[in-house]
């Protein structure tokens, strides 16, 4: 009654052979004795003892068994048992004769012996140190293989950064919640072969209200390679413990409030490329001693502290340095000569800051720079002609990736005499401004300018339809590589022909931005071709090409991310022609509620500002992307031949195989709800379905006659014969007495149709929508009479949601519109369009998703042999036609044809 036994008797050892014969006996108070009999070991050894990963784990002790419970080889306990006292509270488990190991003490002296300051802050109950210890001891998942010694201690600096950081009040986190670190949020890992775990590579958590103070245990994150937390609410120094993080190569502290001074071996990791400390209240001096290892540095950025003493001439160790930002501190003294010795210094920012003396000449050395800041200083003398003159001494060799015009250059005009200037900046510390200053061309012009005609440019009346086409893996594209890894960088491009720019000025070259942007100087104009304008990065994996197609040159952004943001890319391609056309196409992208800018824009010191924006549904009215959406799949068209007016481009001609899905040739969802030939199906209903009768045979998949179909609130369209019997009353009826083997998925998903389904978003400027108007209402009648009291208040809204059928003559059109998901009050709009021969056009209006619900479109019939599955293609469409991470279709279509 008070003991159970589990006893192994005569097994033996797999392969070798052998035999053993071993029994456990569990007692009810918590008692567990282990014992033995004879055996024949064939020299194989065995384990032995208790083990509980929450708590405790007690290995067999004494002769034959060493220190982890296991037995020399071929040695066996014979006759011999072991006692463990496994009841009762952990605190007091006595094992006789195992000792007592918890796992409260093997994590405390793991920590004592690896922490920076060697366990003091755990005497602490009120220390972030204790809290992180605390909740290691409460998680026995990480007692498991995959957790190393090593990755116990990450795990703890983790938490120690969670608590000493605020971490319950992050805009994001899922920290601490029971999974694997490696999944939480803004935490990347790579494998260690060597360790056999993984080890965290990344910390990134920009703008993420990151309060409190970095923790000195950072510097248990021995493998941390990127650590990125600008503008969140840091305060305190900075550790100097980083300094000993060898593997770090990226540090992005910008934009907090630390304080304190640099520490002094901020730099000595041996891999450091990145360290910005912009815009935080740091003060002292800028460290002296560089050592000959930091040399990888290529962007530091310190501006924006107040940050005293002079620049110290030892930063020309930084010899690869390619931004240096010092702007807005107290520094004072000479600008350091040794400066002119950084040969890949591209950005050298000293504004606003105390320097003195005379600009050295040296600093003409720096044959790279292309902006050059010196304004508000107590600078003096001459702007030196070695810098005014830095443009003539470049190779401006058009065939690769690097061409710089004259470098900007600004400073204080009024103390120094600066005829190369283009930025003249004048005031004290109370009033500062700066104004542009343009070179005075040799002689100004009078009165109106002459401008010449423009060149008779007749485009060709029928256009060659265009659609995005990556040209990565495009033969004879050409990546542009100084756009790689940046988040603000240009680059000249040489053009195969002359581009008559707003169809009359000739161009022969461009700069193309990473940021989406294409930038276009002549004379005094400047002009821009927004092709998806906004703050991008190509810092994790995207690129900008460039390809030479017949009469065209294409300019295309793959796979860019929005300014820190990894989760997020764009792809975006501008179609420029000779005579001034200009297509802007939209690939595949994930956009997480960004909005981009698509226009041409035009100023010039004679003539007017000229804009022309991108227009349709998903563009605002100043040409930005509205609400998040994405124009996937569709083009923009600025022609200069007749008209200067953008225009959507064609869609591609795409003929389709006869079970495959692609995009259609037609408009797209087009709204039925007030059109007077309609029937309301359904106006109310929860995984409700309704009997139709169609007007015509409908050839399903080609060849099977249906003049009947069950309609779903769950956005699909069953499909049964006449001849099927047994379910289809005309009425609502249960989803549960369904089982259609065929159907047609066009929103598939957990839908409802509630009483306050509405859209309140749908845009006036939408092309399809019909007039404002009272609602159409037809069919059951008997909600008809309770709606009326509501739809008077609700003027407003053009419609409530519900299911409409529409007889169109040559088709068939079921539209789901303003239907929401259980639970929300998310709407979603989709239609199935029905052809007597079979063909069926899924396409789907406005939804909103929240990022989160997923729909299923396409065909199925699994009643025939072999079934059959024509899934929707295509982004957002995954491979079995379900949509991915959220996305909605907005505005596209499927068409399948038989």
């Amino acid at each position: 009654k008070q003991r159970f036994i589990i006893s192994w008797e005569g097994v033996r050892f797999h392969v070798s052979g052998g035999y053993i014969n071993a029994q456990a006996i569990l007692h009810s108070d918590g008692i567990v004795d282990l014992c033995w009999g004879e055996a024949d070991t064939k020299r194989n050894s065995i384990a032995a003892g208790v083990e509980d990963g929450r708590a405790i784990v007690f290995p067999a002790t004494g002769d034959p068994f060493d220190d982890n419970g296991v037995t020399r080889e071929g040695e066996w306990p014979t006759g011999q048992c072991r006692r463990f006292n496994v009841g009762g509270d952990y605190e007091t488990f006595a094992p006789s004769p195992s000792p007592v190991y918890q796992y409260e003490q093997y994590i405390e002296e793991l920590i004592i012996e690896n922490s920076p300051d060697s366990g003091i802050a755990l005497s602490n109950p009120d220390s972030p140190q204790y809290a992180a210890w605390n909740w290691l001891l409460r998680n026995d998942y990480l007692l498991s293989e995959e957790f190393s010694e090593q990755k116990i201690l990450e795990t703890y600096a983790l938490a120690t950064f969670y608590y000493s950081t605020n971490g319950q009040r992050w805009r994001y986190s899922d920290w601490l919640e029971g999974q694997e670190p490696c999944n939480w949020f803004g935490i990347s890992c790579s494998w260690n072969w060597w360790g056999g775990d993984s080890r965290i590579t990344n910390l990134f958590m920009p703008n993420n209200n990151v309060g409190g103070m970095i923790p000195r245990e950072i510097s248990m994150l021995s493998s941390l390679n990127e650590l990125s937390l600008e503008y969140n609410e840091l305060r305190g120094s900075i550790p100097s413990e980083i300094s000993l993080l060898s593997s770090l190569a990226f540090v992005e502290l910008s934009g907090n409030n630390l304080n304190g001074t640099i520490p002094d071996g901020i730099w000595d990791g041996r891999n450091l490329t990145y360290l910005s400390l912009n815009n935080n209240e740091l003060i002292g001096t800028i460290p002296s001693g560089i050592p000959p290892i930091s040399n990888r540095i290529q962007w530091l950025g310190l501006g924006y502290n107040v940050l005293e003493g002079t620049i110290p001439s030892s930063i020309s160790g930084f010899t690869n340095l390619i931004i240096l930002d010092l702007q807005y501190n107290y520094l004072k003294g000479p600008i350091p000569t040794d400066l002119s010795v950084l040969s890949d210094l591209q950005f050298l920012d000293l504004s606003g800051n105390e320097l003195s003396g005379t600009i050295p000449t040296q600093l003409g050395n720096l044959e790279m720079l292309y902006y050059l800041g010196l304004a508000f200083n107590n600078l003096g003398g001459d702007m030196p002609e070695e810098l005014c003159h830095l443009d003539l001494d470049l190779d401006l060799d058009l065939d690769d990736d690097f061409h710089q015009s004259l470098p900007k250059i600004s400073a204080d005009c009024d103390e120094v005499s600066c005829p190369c200037c283009q930025e003249c900046c004048y005031g004290d510390s109370y009033s500062q401004y700066c104004t542009s200053v343009t070179q005075a061309p040799t002689s100004m012009p009078t009165g109106t300018p002459t401008i010449s005609p423009a060149p008779t440019i007749t485009p060709s009346p029928t256009r060659t339809p265009v659609s995005f086409t990556r040209l990565e893996n495009t033969p004879g594209a050409k990546r542009l590589n100084r756009l790689d890894n940046c988040d603000y960088c240009t680059t000249v491009v040489e053009l195969p022909f002359a581009f008559y720019w707003f169809g009359r000025t000739p161009l022969r070259n461009i700069t193309v931005a990473t940021d989406g942007l294409i930038e276009i100087y002549w004379d005094d104009v400047y002009g821009s071709i927004q092709v998806a304008w906004s703050d991008l990065d190509t810092r994790y994996g995207g690129s900008v090409w460039t390809h030479e197609s017949g009469d065209s040159f294409i300019i295309s952004w793959e796979n860019v991310a929005f300014y820190y943001n990894s989760e997020t890319f764009i792809n975006a391609q501008a179609i420029l022609r000779p005579n001034g056309d200009v297509d802007i196409c939209y690939g595949e992208a994930k956009v997480l509620g960004y909005s981009v800018r698509s226009a041409l824009s035009q100023y010039s010191w004679y003539d007017k500002a000229t804009e022309i924006l991108a227009e349709g549904p998903l563009f605002d009215s100043n040409g930005y992307t509205s609400n998040g959406l994405w124009p996937y799949n569709t083009c923009q068209y600025f022609g200069f031949g007749l008209e200067l007016t953008p225009k959507p481009s064609p869609a591609p001609t795409i003929t389709p195989s006869p079970t495959i899905s692609a995009a259609p040739t037609f408009l797209g969802f087009a709204s039925i709800a007030n059109d007077p030939n309609s029937e309301r199906l359904m106006s109310r209903g929860d995984d409700d379905v309704k009997d139709v009768k169609l007007p015509f045979t409908f050839n399903w998949l080609g060849d099977i006659a249906v003049d009947r179909l069950l309609v779903s609130t769950n956005g699909q369209i069953n499909i049964f014969n006449s001849t099927d019997t047994g379910c289809c009353a005309p009425h609502a009826i249960s989803l549960d007495n369904v089982h259609a083997k065929a159907r047609i998925a066009v929103a598939q998903a957990d839908l409802k149709i509630d009483f306050y389904s509405r859209k309140t978003n749908i845009p006036s400027s939408y092309p399809w929508m019909a007039p404002s108007q009272t609602p159409h209402w037809k069919g059951d009648d008997d909600f008809d009479d309770a709606f009326e009291e509501e739809k008077q208040e609700e003027e407003d809204y053009p419609y409530y949601g519900g299911i409409w059928t529409l007889h169109t003559g040559r088709s068939f059109i079921i539209s789901w519109e303003n239907l929401v998901f259980v639970g929300t009050s998310n709407p979603i709009n989709a239609q199935a369009t029905l052809y007597s021969n079979g063909a069926v056009d899924i396409c789907w209006g406005i939804g909103e998703t929240q990022g989160v619900f997923n729909i299923a479109a396409g065909l199925l019939d699994t009643r025939i042999s072999p079934p059959v599955a024509f899934p929707a293609t295509g982004f957002p469409f995954g491979d079995d036609g379900i949509t991915v991470d959220g996305f909605w279709p907005t505005d596209q279509c499927r068409q399948f044809k038989f």
